[in-house]
């Protein structure tokens, strides 16, 4: 198609060199362009079974559409359809404008009467006819796309047009393409259309059939399809910038996936200003599989770390060449010759001689199954003059061509240089042959001007260099490639999401139940009533003429008390008299249980849990001035949920929070073992061993004498909330007594606790996981939501947390995704987001099962997620803050920051520029509560930030044999240690050592003088009976032991401990 590449180079359309395939076909090569997804990470996610739709994937098409574009998605075939060959299509509509079923009505047709285009074709072995009765299907395509774009062209429309027919099957039929693609731009050209669209002209892979595919060329082609972008004269005026870098792309590696962030960034344009492209490119993103094109991508970047398998990579690998080989000095004879001939024309130049190879490497494509040709780059040094010069050579049938161009790696003798251009000799360079060109690079360096000479072939060059970047770190030393967060005081290693050693582990849970009549609830309600769906009674054996008598009962949490020294004292209910209804019933309560009866026998039985306003509520309205600026706040935890975990089982509700704009905090760092001391710093800004000496002297004591950070709230005029989707294994209650009084204002643990007992369901080894036939943590959701609509005109400050579905299991989070999704966006549909600060969390990574025997698995552990989401007009009021808080997301953060963010979120003049500014100037660095408003210091170490070694992630561990006498000697040492815990407790029997699994030593930067000769080591072992598995860490210093925090147990003890009922001993004790 030659007619369409010039009229693509004559509009200024980028083309992407680089741009290389991610797998093999069409669908493979789109999804990531579509959903930023591989295959794999598709069928982990939306698309589980192959036979089923694809209508759950978030397609990109639709977060145009949330902003307010048309969409449309048209193929010229059906059956070749990108989601429909051997595949199930979608069952809804996907976009505003979808032909799919006109396509396949006309190819029906067509194949029926077996029409004479479809003869015709199908004898030249077309899997499909090109032809629609007298029509080809590329031109009704093209055809629809004018019509479309004309009909809206008043219009936002973002469109995904694909033509199969014509260019599928054979090498050349796309010629018969190049008038009809030439004239449809034009004409889009010639009605303005084009100055207000970006148009991406691309394919999916090279020919994959045939006789090219024999060929070396042909093997490479595949793997790097053709990709124009057209943009906007208004465009590269507006956002120089972001078309800099575009322009800059074009000679980089880039993939699917790049593509995908491209077009997230066009659907908000603001982040491709000038200040936002500098902002972002500040960020350490190379590690990233996917970078928008707006960003200047990577020099040293490889097919790994684009996400491009070695199958599919075009790039070389380069193999050292021994420099007295024939075929090397054959390429330096030739490559002198050539250049003597060149330098004929110049009398005042003498003729060259290769003096030295100073280097030569063949460049070996790491994927083709064929050697018609041989590249070689190489470096020579010429006499006279000692002159460095690099080029690439090719070999092919016994005669070498230079196909790059001539470096000079050595400075130019100035003096003749400068004396020529003196003299005025540009006519001379411009005589060189026409099939070289000279750069001249002028630059200042220390006061000294020199001039870079090159000499380009214009041949193209289609390969790309994939030099591996080289360590200089010691061989045995477990080492990352990247990092994911890198400062002064921490470098947290580089993790990936799909690394090869976490895809065992990532599988859709398919041994989760479904709640038992989810879709057959036999009474149902919404704000304001409880009814009974009749239409539903064969579905509980109630004959529809017969009568069903429900009862209507009514429960809270009471004042007066029997006990306050009961364990159960947070359990406490008291269930209101009966009120029958026999069709439907006004719902005038907090918390409701309905029980149906039939013949006397109980048919139905379920809890309603509903937000109503607390009237006793009584606010300290006292100097609290009513104007003042606030956000609302809302913190949403789901439990054991690592940073990676998030992206690989949630990330639908990943996408639309990145969509959003949330600030996801890379670097942070809990601080202790389980739920309770990582909360504890974030609700109270001190850890769990503070508690003993301030509010909670003792375990059998409650949590009311705490100065959590609701209460403070509270003063400031907030409404208050706290509420978790389980009772049993509640934060303040599990192994605890929870709280005397109501510790907020809506406070939804009485709810909970009884609905577990009476209608919990589906005990999925440690929690229910269904309120009778609905999923506890959509209760949660769904009351989250009734109570933002009920107060949304009050100030409220919310604290939820979410346990029962990701608790015990790692991959069962993939559940709530689309429920988490469809919850961000009801809130931001009703505008509740534009005056919230929404706070999305967890506690730790899963810290049991497989994955916490892998490396990954417990650095994971260590790093759970956090993401906010601030108000639009945030930035814009608190702009330092804001710029601040974008700052620490690179930064080693923890549960004690967030105590402060919390605390400044209280009176917003805290945060306002001005005393932005006061407190940046004060000495805070030492703290270890530092709010993320502030820019915490890059010097910030574990230490400072009050994280102990044995949680710390910015370590660089060294493994140690298992099998050697240091390994069995720390083993040994952290089984003493699990022991002397034992001691006092003859009912647990006394633990031996099994296996060591694994032992590295931890390098912590430099020790300080008194800790010279210090060693600490985190040891995994396996022990007898039992077979526990605990993590721990030792350090040695002068020969004696000690254990540096707590001991860890990475699998799950089940009933092991029943004969102990303290927290912390049931993960040690195997009782006798």
């Amino acid at each position: 198609m030659p007619k369409t590449l010039q009229l693509l180079n004559e509009l200024d359309a980028v083309e992407l060199k680089g741009y290389n395939t991610v797998a093999g076909n069409t669908f493979e090569n789109m999804m990531p362009v579509l959903v930023g997804m591989n295959t794999e990470e598709i069928e982990m996610t939306c698309w589980k079974d192959p036979w089923t739709s694809l209508d759950h994937c978030p397609y990109i098409w639709e977060r145009f559409k949330d902003v307010g574009y048309y969409t449309a998605l048209v193929e010229d075939t059906a059956k070749l359809g990108m989601f429909n060959q051997w595949k199930s299509g979608f069952q809804g509509k996907p976009t505003d404008y979808y032909l799919h079923p006109f396509i396949h009505e006309a190819e029906t047709l067509n194949q029926e009467t077996k029409s004479e285009s479809y003869v015709k074709y199908t004898k030249r072995s077309k899997v499909v006819s090109p032809c629609m009765g007298d029509k080809y299907y590329y031109e009704i395509l093209l055809n629809y796309i004018q019509s479309l774009t004309k009909t809206l062209k008043k219009s936002r429309l973002f469109g995904l047009f694909w033509e199969t027919t014509m260019t599928h099957d054979n090498l050349n039929d796309p010629a018969l393409l190049d008038d009809a693609y030439v004239e449809f731009i034009n004409k889009m050209d010639s009605t303005g259309y084009l100055n207000k669209t970006i148009l991406i002209f691309l394919s999916d892979h090279g020919m994959d059939t045939g006789n090219i595919l024999h060929t070396k060329q042909g093997q490479i082609e595949q793997r790097l399809p053709f990709v124009f972008m057209l943009m906007p004269p208004s465009f590269r005026k507006q956002y120089r910038l972001a078309y800099h870098n575009l322009k800059v792309n074009k000679e980089r590696l880039t993939t699917p996936f790049d593509l995908h962030d491209t077009l997230v960034d066009l659907i908000d344009m603001s982040a491709i200003t000038e200040k936002e492209i500098l902002d972002r490119s500040r960020e350490f993103y190379t590690h990233n599989r996917r970078i928008s094109l707006f960003l200047s991508i990577p020099r040293n970047r490889t097919c790994d770390m684009a996400g491009i398998r070695a199958m599919w990579c075009a790039c070389y690998n380069e193999v050292n060449v021994a420099l007295n080989s024939p075929v090397l000095l054959d390429a330096v004879s030739y490559f002198t010759n050539e250049i003597n001939e060149m330098l004929k024309q110049y009398p005042e130049c003498v003729s060259l001689t290769a003096d030295d190879i100073v280097m030569a490497k063949e460049m070996v494509p790491i994927y083709t199954r064929y050697d018609e040709w041989r590249d070689f780059d190489v470096i020579v040094r010429m006499a006279p003059g000692g002159s460095m010069l690099e080029t690439t050579m090719r070999l092919y049938n016994d005669n070498w061509t230079i196909i790059d161009r001539v470096k000079r790696l050595n400075f130019l003798d100035v003096r003749t240089t400068m004396a020529q251009l003196a003299k005025g000799n540009n006519n001379r360079l411009r005589s060189i042959p026409t099939q070289f060109r000279f750069l001249f690079l002028f630059t200042m360096v220390f006061g000294s001007s020199f001039i870079i000479f090159s000499l380009i072939n214009r041949t193209e060059i289609f390969l790309i260099n994939n030099e591996q970047l080289k360590s200089s770190l010691d061989f045995d030393s477990e080492q990352e490639t990247s990092f994911t967060i890198k400062t002064e005081g921490c470098t947290i290693p580089g993790l990936k999401a799909f690394d090869d050693a976490i895809k065992a582990f990532n599988r859709p849970p398919t041994k989760l139940k479904s709640c038992p009549n989810a879709n057959y609830s036999l009474v149902q309600s919404n704000e304001t009533h409880i009814w009974i769906n009749e239409e539903l009674l064969d579905n509980h054996d109630i004959p529809r003429n017969k009568n069903i008598s429900c009862c209507y009962q009514s429960f809270y949490r009471p004042n007066s008390i029997n006990d306050v020294y009961s364990s159960h004292v947070d359990d406490r209910a008291q269930y209101e008299s009966c009120e029958n209804f026999s069709h439907s019933i006004q719902v005038k309560h907090e918390f409701v249980k309905v029980t149906c009866y039939y013949n006397s026998n109980i048919t139905y039985k379920q809890y309603f849990l509903f937000a109503r306003k607390i009237h006793e509520h009584k606010k300290k309205q006292t100097n609290i001035n009513k104007t003042q600026s606030y956000y609302n706040v809302i913190i949403m935890g789901m439990d054991s949920i690592s940073r990676l975990n998030f992206y690989r089982t949630m990330p639908k509700t990943v996408a639309y929070l990145k969509y959003k704009g949330a600030i996801e905090l890379l670097g942070y760092n809990k601080v202790d073992d389980n739920t309770f001391p990582n909360l504890t710093p974030m609700l109270l800004g001190i850890k769990e061993a503070d508690l003993k000496r301030t509010c909670w002297p003792d375990t059998n004591a409650n949590f009311d004498n705490c100065p959590f950070i609701w209460q403070w709230f509270k003063e400031a005029g907030f409404q208050t909330a706290l509420g978790e989707d389980t009772a049993k294994l509640g934060t303040f209650n599990f192994l605890r007594n929870g709280f005397i009084k109501t510790p907020t204002d809506y406070y939804i643990r009485t709810f909970i606790y009884e609905a577990e007992k009476n209608v919990g369901n589906i005990l999925d080894y440690n929690s229910y996981i269904c309120m009778g036939n609905k999923y506890f943590y959509q209760v949660l959701l769904d009351y989250i939501l009734d109570l933002t609509a009920l107060l949304k005109n009050s100030k409220l400050f919310g604290f939820f947390w979410e346990v029962s579905m990701s608790h015990d299991y790692l991959t069962y989070p993939m559940v709530m995704d689309a429920s988490y999704e469809s919850f961000l966006k009801r809130l931001d549909s009703r505008n509740y987001l534009n005056k919230t600060v929404l706070i999305l969390l967890s506690d730790h990574g899963m810290r049991w099962g497989s994955i916490r025997l892998t490396k990954q698995g417990r650095l994971e552990e260590r790093l759970p997620f956090v993401h906010i989401m601030l108000p639009p007009t945030f930035k814009q009021n608190y702009n330092l803050a804001y710029e601040n808080l974008k700052l620490n997301s690179k930064r080693l953060t923890t549960p004690y920051d967030i105590y402060a963010t919390l605390s400044d979120l209280i009176n917003l003049e805290e945060i306002n520029d001005e005393n932005i500014l006061k407190r940046t100037e004060s000495f805070y660095a030492h703290k270890k509560s530092i709010s993320l408003f502030l820019p915490i210091p890059s010097n910030r170490t574990c230490s400072i930030a009050d994280i102990d070694d044995q949680w710390c992630t910015c370590h660089k561990n060294i493994k140690i044999s298992t099998s050697s006498f240091d390994a069995q000697e720390i083993a040994e040492e952290l089984v003493e240690h699990l022991n002397g815990y034992l001691e006092e407790h003859k009912e647990c029997a006394k633990l031996a050592l099994s296996e060591v699994l694994h032992v590295t030593e931890m390098m912590v930067g430099t020790p300080r003088k008194d800790e010279v000769g210090w060693r600490e080591f985190m040891a995994v072992v396996r022990t007898t009976p039992g077979d526990g598995v605990f993590e721990g860490t030792l350090r040695k210093h002068k020969d004696k032991w000690s254990l540096a925090g707590a001991i860890s147990r990475l699998n799950l003890y089940g009933n092991q401990s029943h004969c102990v009922h303290h927290y912390q001993l049931k993960l040690y004790c195997y009782c006798q």
